[in-house]
């Protein structure tokens, strides 16, 4: 996951406004083992990036191969 930061900086009220934006990535590589803590930036290609705050509270994604043997993930319950 990654987050976006964004300040804003007054000078007429010497405040500062900071706004997250909690981004979801997904990834899909045969890289690591299943408890073994990434450190390092992920070099395979995003498989889906969301905003967080616009998810239903509860999301299912379905991950697929597609006929080219390549990894799609596609959210089950979005909205048609």
């Amino acid at each position: 996951m990654f987050e976006h930061h964004l300040l804003r900086v007054s000078r007429d009220t010497n405040s500062v406004q900071a706004i997250f934006t909690p981004i979801l990535s997904a990834y899909v590589t045969m890289e690591y083992k299943q408890t073994q803590i990434i450190r390092a930036e992920i070099l395979s290609r995003v498989l889906l990036t969301e905003d967080l705050a616009v998810l239903e509270d509860t999301t299912t994604f379905v991950l697929s191969m597609s006929p080219s043997g390549a990894f799609v993930l596609t959210q089950a319950n979005a909205a048609k």
